[in-house]
């Protein structure tokens, strides 16, 4: 810091730390940030870490940046498979479209309703704390218990719906917490999957071609108006543009690359 560098790069600093160090450590760096004028870069596979102390996410898998976005944003719409798991999504089941918003999670054997449903999804996935026991007409299932584990705070209960027809069925975990639990604990519970929680993912995160040839269209009509070199400042411009509204990286290359999104 007494260099006054531009980029503070850290990577995963608090790895071999207790609990209550690494808490003492994340208000000091949270204090160091907020006087850090510069960029920084923090490496880490701890969501709880991540969520506390940054203010944007790039999801990373096999080398690549999967998903970008403010943090609220990555969590409550992680887009891809691979962010749900890292931002701490343990429930999640291939599906199989039946029509307007309604899907088969193939994993669970149940039938699910959801507003926002995409027929281009290839993942369900819904947080372990996101599942209640209100009752509802509508994906509300009875469920046999299998297993429970017990929490500093909580129990984690998992799930197998009841009266289901497929093989090598997935548990569905849901975190409850321990008073609640001591309440209603049988050998079979109702839970509900509220549709505003209901997460549709898939393997990677790709553009919809539409919506892309239509930003194209509405950048080439702005740049061939102001007579700039399609070549370099165009392709730029393009290249921006696209990535921006999908919150996908750019990768700026040299103008005989080209640019790569």
């Amino acid at each position: 810091l007494l260099s006054r560098p531009e980029i503070l790069m850290l990577d995963e600093p608090f790895s071999a730390l207790d609990s209550h160090l690494r808490f003492q450590m994340e208000r000091e760096l949270i204090s160091v940030f907020k006087n850090f004028m510069g960029t920084v870069i923090f490496v880490s596979h701890n969501r709880d870490e991540v969520f506390r102390l940054c203010d944007k996410i790039a999801v990373i898998h096999n080398g690549k940046v999967e998903v970008t976005g403010k943090k609220n944003e990555v969590f409550k719409n992680p887009k891809t498979k691979n962010a749900a798991i890292l931002t701490g999504c343990k429930n999640i089941s291939r599906l199989k479209p039946l029509g307007k918003n309604k899907f088969f999670a193939l994993d669970w054997g149940i039938e699910l309703e959801c507003s926002n449903y995409k027929n281009d999804a290839k993942f369900a996935g819904i947080r372990m704390h996101s599942i209640t026991n209100e009752i509802h007409e509508k994906n509300f299932f009875e469920c046999k218990v299998v297993q429970v584990i017990e929490n500093p705070f909580s129990f984690t209960v998992m799930m197998i719906p009841k009266n289901i027809n497929i093989k090598n069925v997935i548990p569905i975990g849901w975190e409850i917490e321990k008073s609640l639990w001591q309440k209603i604990k049988s050998e079979t519970v109702k839970i509900y999957f509220p549709p505003e929680d209901i997460l549709l993912l898939n393997e990677w995160f790709f553009l919809n071609y539409d919506e892309a040839r239509n930003i194209i269209i509405e950048n080439v009509k702005q740049v061939s108006s102001e007579k700039i070199s399609l070549s370099e400042s165009a392709g730029r411009i393009l290249a921006e543009n696209i990535t921006s509204k999908f919150n996908v990286p750019f990768f700026d290359c040299s103008p005989c690359d080209g640019y790569t999104f």
